[in-house]
């Protein structure tokens, strides 16, 4: 990056850095000589003159040998905090004599930032222009596989590459010296490839890598690992562990019954039961959801969608052509519907843009079809778990210890149904790779859709994006002819949810029965609420925005 300067006469002095080492190629005893000390009168006017004039030249060269060696520091990728041991420091004067201007190659973090004016909400205008951004470069940065400073090209054939730096969750270019995204930098380098992380290469002196290799690092962390794994619940003795019901979400005192064939746990009330049966008690996901007959007995499929059990011949009955991958054909299209969106991007207008992202596993023995796509997708969770984990507050499940925003975001599986998350998928709203909203969303067919999160990036609240994410949301269920959208929502944002988006307390006797044969998520105290497609308005995406979530 380069720097206007106007030309001044410096006094130079070098002071030792705590560690007293030094980076540059100039000796110790080159150094002493630039160090200010008292002037001679001299024999004559001339001579002490010429002596001040060949100490200013000498200050000037060395100055710039020293700046020389800083360019080539960077230039050759290496750590910014490397690049000078010893500071600078610069006691100037204005100089009457020359007013030319000096341009001045450093490193970026060579210059201080002074804090700018603070505003009225607090926080100064430096801290807003220094957030985090959410992207991809954002994390692996969390994740130390790469730093602000390090040094990035893109790998092409054609000559003179452009390059850039890693600055605050994207690429600070060297062709424009604006801070563009990993995409818009491999548009810089005039390549379709369409494959930015696979060509852009990182350099961390000694080490070169691509940022595909970064990604697959930062994904295979242990950290990450343990963000994804599977929870295996072990069933306590009821005496000792306190139950949680399915349905409601609550604990405590109140009667329970239990699924013979899995751990779950209802109240009675919540599945419609005046008491606990004297035979053995079977739930919705362990029995055809067709006949009503389950067991260990039976040989029942499940559904990869929506998790529901079937026998084969039952299916058959209802649809001969569905595969038996499926419980029905409905399940069948917004499971193909979602995975065909996977990680694709779709325009909203010239600022944002949409995806859908889901945990993509990887199957041992079986190469994926697009090694690219799949890296970038699971990021992309990774990403989200950063917006939800800075908007939302902890949320711990009292019987098994595990974070419920983290397993969502991740879809984490477990045999325990209730803390089962694995067919969650996420919508998000992006602009230029920066992921500024999310919402989590799992289908129960084409009757219920649940959506327990959603989350808007605190920089760009108040500026319509939960709403244009709820509108993206609403089409793309009304696509698929999904009837009701349901959310659990607090007490104080409950009448905003009403007001705002036409959603309504779930009172129907007849959805609170559909509502209690399907695994949804739902917390102490909430407000379940709904919204009827067929029958509500849907959200006007232009409309001026107001208060956001």
């Amino acid at each position: 990056m380069a720097y206007n300067f106007r030309h001044r006469s410096q006094r130079v002095r070098y002071e030792e850095t705590r560690d007293g080492e030094s980076d540059s190629n100039s000796s110790d005893l080159e150094y002493s000589t630039l160090i200010e000390t008292p002037r001679g009168n001299g024999r004559g006017r001339g001579r002490g003159r010429g002596r001040r004039i060949n100490r200013q030249r000498e200050r000037e060269h060395s100055l710039k040998r020293r700046q020389d060696n800083v360019t080539r520091w960077a230039n050759r990728g290496g750590r910014s905090h490397r690049i000078a041991r010893r500071n600078i420091v610069l006691d100037s004067e204005e100089s009457n004599e020359r007013n030319n201007n000096l341009e001045m190659e450093t490193a970026p973090s060579s210059i201080n930032q002074e804090p700018l004016p603070t505003t009225t909400s607090g926080i100064s205008s430096s801290q807003k222009a220094r957030r985090t951004k959410k992207t991809i470069l954002s994390w692996l940065t969390d994740c130390r596989k790469v730093e602000d400073g390090d040094l990035v090209n893109y790998l092409t054939e054609r000559s003179g590459p452009v390059t850039g730096r890693i600055n605050n969750g994207a690429i600070m270019c060297n062709c424009c010296d604006k801070e563009v995204s990993v995409w818009n930098f491999e548009r810089h380098n005039k390549s379709d490839r369409k494959q930015p992380y696979k060509h852009i290469q990182v350099y961390r002196d000694p080490e070169l890598c691509s940022l595909q290799e970064s990604l697959i690092g930062a994904w295979q962390k242990d950290e990450e690992q343990k963000r994804r794994a599977m929870f295996t619940y072990v069933p306590k003795n009821i005496n000792v562990e306190e139950p949680v019901c399915l349905i409601c979400g609550n604990g405590g005192e109140g009667e329970y019954i239990c699924c013979h064939n899995c751990p779950s746990v209802y109240h009675t009330s919540c599945v419609n039961m005046e008491g606990v049966p004297y035979k053995n008690w079977l739930c919705h996901y362990c029995i055809c959801k067709y006949c009503g007959v389950g067991g260990v007995s039976q040989h029942l499929s499940t559904c990869c969608q929506c998790n529901k059990k079937f026998h084969w011949a039952c299916l058959q009955l209802q649809d001969r052509n569905c595969p038996s991958l499926y419980c029905g054909p409905s399940c069948k299209e917004i499971y193909e519907k979602l995975e065909g969106l996977l990680g694709i991007q779709n325009d909203i207008d010239e600022r944002y843009s949409w995806r859908v992202v889901h945990k993509v596993d990887t199957i041992p023995g079986v190469v994926p079809v697009d090694e690219n796509l799949r890296m970038e997708i699971n990021a992309k969770v990774a990403v989200t778990w950063m917006l939800m984990n800075e908007v939302f507050e902890t949320i711990i499940d009292q019987q098994t210890g595990i974070n419920v925003v983290q397993s969502v975001v991740y879809s984490c599986g477990s045999n325990l149904r209730r803390v089962n998350f694995s067919r969650f998928y996420t919508f998000v709203i992006e602009k230029d790779d920066e992921m500024i909203g999310a919402a989590s969303i799992r289908f129960h067919g084409k009757e219920i859709v649940e959506m327990p999160f959603i989350a808007t990036d605190e920089a760009y609240r108040g500026k319509g994006i939960c709403r244009l994410l709820m509108g993206i949301i609403e089409s793309f269920m009304c696509d698929l002819k999904v009837k009701n959208l349901i959310i659990p929502s607090n007490v104080e944002t409950t009448e905003m949810w009403k007001v705002k988006y036409n959603f309504d307390v779930v009172n129907n006797k007849v959805l609170k029965k559909n509502i209690s044969s399907y695994n949804m998520l739902m917390f102490p105290r909430a407000i379940r609420l709904y919204k009827d497609f067929f029958n509500r308005k849907l959200v006007d995406m232009n409309a001026e925005p107001d208060q956001e979530i």
